[in-house]
């Protein structure tokens, strides 16, 4: 398995939505895509922290089943909308700790003010000192009339996972104020799939691919960098059981080794065409180490390989991250 502890990443973002992005993952030991895809994709889903509302408080409503005068929709949808939020609270200006100290009447507040007849959009919300909105063209509400008015005040706070309305309700104890299910997850979608690639005629290995959304409050790779350091974190004492394995230097040897692979294989096993494998055949060449010991012009005269048969062959060696000598640094090599 330690050949494959080095392996590639590929980012395939998304230009259209950068809140969208796909990595491929690969080469793999046989097994390992599914076992690291479904590890990364349930650490993402429940346990990157985010923020979102817990609380608000719309005009004098007294629960969510209000309706507001000179507003089109009634407590109970502008919660659904305002659950839509991506929100960002900064540690920096506030602590869990300090948060989960103050009681609700001392809370950083962001509010909206609006009157007369216009739409209310989460550009509209004035935040506290740090606290930001991701997504200010999200829609609230509309104000119907010329006589209508919001006053919304939201509350927020970071966490992990979803919190239902009754959890935070026994939290709240303030009249006036209507408690909301807080979903933190800043991740919308994780997918995953494998697929399984060759590497020689005998040996396979696995791809993975990760599919990532979030709402913006955290990027698709810090996403999948942070649930990969979660995992190792908590991984890290189990190898710690045994001083002599967490003290095994394995991805600093794969590379040496696997290229000692590579190079001791036969021709074979790079899936050359019949014209091209022949030709090297007739020359003598049995190994792919052999290949690589040769010079592009050495390769080039030999007896009827052509351009193409040479261009196939160059293809193959840079697939297996080789060269011909005298196109590479022998430095760099080792």
């Amino acid at each position: 398995m330690e050949k494959f502890l080095k392996y590639d990443i590929k980012v395939e973002k998304n230009e259209r939505n950068p809140q969208q992005c796909k990595f491929v993952i690969s080469p793999l030991e046989k097994g390992m895509g599914n076992t690291l895809g479904n590890a990364l994709r349930r650490t993402m889903l429940f346990d990157i922290p985010g923020s979102s509302i817990f609380a608000v408080k719309v005009n004098d409503a007294t629960h969510e089943f209000q309706a507001i005068e000179g507003v089109k929709e009634d407590v109970t949808q502008i919660i659904l909308n305002l659950k839509g939020l991506a929100i960002k609270i900064d540690e920096n200006a506030f602590t869990d700790d300090e948060l989960a100290e103050l009681t609700i009447e001392k809370w950083p507040v962001m509010e909206v003010s609006a009157s007369g007849k216009c739409v209310v959009k989460a550009s509209d919300i004035k935040t506290p000192a740090g606290f930001e909105i991701v997504n200010k063209g999200l829609y609230i509400c509309e104000l119907t009339s010329p006589e209508s008015k919001l006053d919304l005040k939201l509350y927020a706070r970071r966490g992990r996972g979803f919190v239902t309305f009754t959890q935070n309700h026994d939290e709240i104890k303030s009249l006036g104020i209507i408690a909301t299910d807080s979903n933190f997850s800043p991740i919308i979608r994780v997918g995953y799939s494998v697929e399984d690639i060759k590497l020689s005629k005998s040996e396979t290995c696995d791809s993975l691919t990760v599919e990532i959304a979030t709402n913006g409050a955290i990027s698709p790779s810090d996403a999948l960098a942070y649930a990969a350091k979660l995992i190792s974190d908590y991984l890290q004492p189990i190898v710690g059981i045994n001083e002599h394995i967490s003290q095994m230097k394995l991805i600093e040897e794969q590379k040496r080794e696997q290229r000692s692979e590579r190079l001791s294989a036969s021709i074979e096993d790079i899936s050359l065409s019949v014209r091209s494998y022949n030709c090297l055949k007739r020359a003598g060449i049995q190994t792919i180490h052999e290949l690589t010991e040769k010079t592009r012009s050495e390769v080039e005269k030999i007896k009827n390989l052509g351009r193409k048969s040479l261009r196939e062959i160059q293809k193959k060696l840079i697939e297996y991250g080789l060269s011909f000598k005298d196109e590479r640094s022998d430095d760099k090599e080792d």
